[in-house]
């Protein structure tokens, strides 16, 4: 009888060892994102806030090709005195850009790069307009995000990371729900 134990809890332990509780294949995914965000910009004394647009494309649980296109507006206010000075301007961004995302569920790095272009205008200290007229530039953004999938397959995220649009670089916080599409 004690033989018969023996074998079964064998059996049973290398059973565990062997199996496979989900499937080791992967099906790929793709999901449209929208997103909102704000910033703050140390070195112009401004607030950042933002939308973006994305689709990612998932081909293993591990990796993530991203584009997205960005529209960000940077506002500084005349109640914050820089340098002695009114500080009124406001610079509206947007960009274009293609990224990577590594996948640690539920966290996720994120690097893209990309083009934008900037316009905007600056107030003088006699009360003069100083416009900016259209600029190209590149585009690059950091993040690290946390994930929360839902039971339907969608997502929200929460991303703090790092933008740059030359010549500013700003911390920003943002949202975004994921709409997982199906094939």
């Amino acid at each position: 009888m004690n033989h018969v134990v023996y074998f079964f809890l064998l059996f049973m332990v290398g059973y565990s060892l062997t199996s496979v509780a989900q499937p080791t294949s992967f099906h790929k995914l793709q999901s449209l994102g929208v997103s909102a965000k704000v910033g703050f910009d140390s070195n112009f004394q401004g607030l950042l806030t933002g939308a973006n647009l994305s689709y990612e494309h998932r081909s293993n649980k591990w990796w993530g090709i991203t584009s997205s296109l960005n529209h960000e507006i940077y506002r500084g206010f005349p109640f914050w005195q820089v340098n002695g000075s009114e500080n009124d301007w406001m610079f509206r961004k947007a960009s274009f850009d293609f990224g990577l995302r590594s996948y640690l569920q539920p966290l996720y790095l994120s690097a893209s790069i990309g083009l934008g272009y900037s316009s905007g205008y600056a107030k003088e200290e006699d009360n003069k307009i100083n416009s900016h007229a259209l600029q190209l530039m590149g585009y690059n953004s950091l993040g690290l995000g946390f994930q929360f999938r839902k039971r339907n397959g969608d997502a929200m995220e929460i991303e703090i990371g790092i933008n740059s649009l030359y010549p500013t670089k700003v911390p920003t916080l943002g949202y975004r729900y994921r709409f997982l599409l199906k094939d």
